[in-house]
């Protein structure tokens, strides 16, 4: 009786907890209500009209957003004179990371413009992500690009291609003391070009941690990432994603501490399931890596001031089913793991009653970390996540057993946008 009551006591924290969230981010909606055509900017040397689309479009967008025969390109300037430019093709620019998504496109057009008038392209049928907008979607036509750029939110599909992901957890029951768990992710990419290609630069910062000894990975990461996407079309892959970071790694609490340069390549396949429009897709994102440091402060002694080396692989498994519900926009499975072979040996910590660290082996074991979630998704944004937890993280390697949890998540992508 006790275990049911504080079950309810959870379910109701969680839900009472979603409820307020979800008053404040109803944003799928919001996104659909301000889906537009973004920053069209006219070629006329190579007679093609660049376009950012704003938020996304799907692959179920795309019978639309590629017919020519849909885009329109009208002279709104008083007593026109000539007809206008006509599109002839559309080439549309997919997600570097995830090509289901497509933020850009570039059309070619026929005809001529003449910069001393006004014009405007629209595609009346388009839609985003199946969701048609209230106004048709249309953007003035520029001769040169005058506008800001400004950072944008997307849907992201899980915690490994995030750049803002929360996860919490709030339980307990009267008189006991409540539990929280936090996993926080904050990564603000910066694109910018140089040696030859357009690279993400990121600040980032990562927090995995809970009050409840059993469930505390008590991980902490922050620095700086340049990723590097290249297209290959090879192994049934469709691009590889290079990352290289600097950055620190540390206990909560920084009584253990190491500075790393870290390099990770991500193999990534096409999403199963896009080109023939299902309603359930699968994505499988295989990674391989090397880590590199040395140890800044340590509790015990033979690991203070000690070169790290670490070998890593994993990978990432994503299944979305969309149920075309508006009070439930999707259910999500993602599993996350990844082994780290130290090179050289590392300590494996825990924690007595006071949070101090006790060394419980020295060596060159592998280090494993799993961790699955199952998501309720609200909207693009927010949704209801049972998780579940186990293994070893760094620095301090402390085992998290069976760890289950339930609360809510919130994750997004940023992209840039025209102002």
């Amino acid at each position: 009786m006790k275990r049911l009551t504080r079950t309810i006591q959870i379910c109701a924290r969680v839900w009472s907890m979603m409820f307020v969230l979800a008053g404040g981010l109803s944003i799928a909606a919001a996104q659909c209500q301000d889906a537009a055509l973004q920053a069209a900017v006219a070629d006329q040397a190579s007679k093609t009209i660049s376009l950012v689309l704003f938020p996304r479009i799907t692959n179920a967008d795309q019978v639309v957003a590629s017919n020519p025969g849909k885009w329109t390109i009208v002279d709104i300037s008083p007593s026109p004179t000539a007809p206008p430019p006509q599109i002839a093709s559309v080439v549309l620019a997919a997600d570097r990371l995830y090509p289901n998504n497509f933020l850009s496109a570039s059309l070619d057009y026929t005809g001529t413009f003449d910069i001393t008038r006004r014009y405007v392209l629209s595609n009346v049928d388009l839609t985003f992500n199946g969701c048609k907008p209230p106004n048709p979607p249309s953007t003035a036509v520029l001769f040169e690009l005058k506008k800001q750029s400004v950072l944008v939110s997307t849907k992201a599909n899980g915690e490994a291609d995030s750049d803002i992901y929360l996860a919490g957890q709030l339980e307990g029951s009267h008189k006991t003391r409540a539990n929280q768990t936090a996993d926080i992710k904050v990564e603000i990419p910066f694109s910018h070009r140089f040696l030859g290609r357009d690279r993400d630069i990121a600040p980032f910062f990562n927090l995995k941690a809970s009050n409840s000894k059993k469930s505390d990975a008590d991980s902490l990461k922050f620095g700086g990432l340049i990723r590097s996407t290249y297209g290959f079309r090879h192994f049934g892959l469709r691009n590889v994603s290079w990352e290289t970071d600097g950055r620190i790694e540390a206990d909560r609490r920084f009584g253990n501490v190491n500075a790393l340069w870290g390099n990770t390549l991500y193999l990534i396949p096409p999403l199963v399931g896009e080109s023939k429009n299902l309603k359930v897709l699968a994505f499988l994102q295989p990674l391989v890596g090397f880590e590199l440091g040395h140890n800044l402060k340590s509790p015990l002694k033979l690991a203070e001031d000690r070169t790290l080396a670490r070998a890593t692989a994993g990978g990432s498994l994503y299944l979305l089913f969309n149920t075309g519900n508006k009070y439930l926009d999707s259910i999500s499975f993602q599993t996350d793991y990844i082994r780290r072979w130290p090179l050289r040996s590392e300590v494996t910590f825990t924690e007595d009653d006071k949070g101090n660290l006790l060394p419980l082996f020295f060596g060159r074991n592998p280090r494993d970390y799993v961790t699955s979630k199952i998501e309720f998704n609200v909207n693009d944004f927010f949704g209801i996540a049972v998780g579940y937890d186990y293994g070893r993280l760094p620095p301090n390697f402390k085992l998290v057993d069976s760890h289950f949890t339930l609360g809510f998540v919130y994750k997004k992508r940023i992209v840039r946008r025209i102002k």
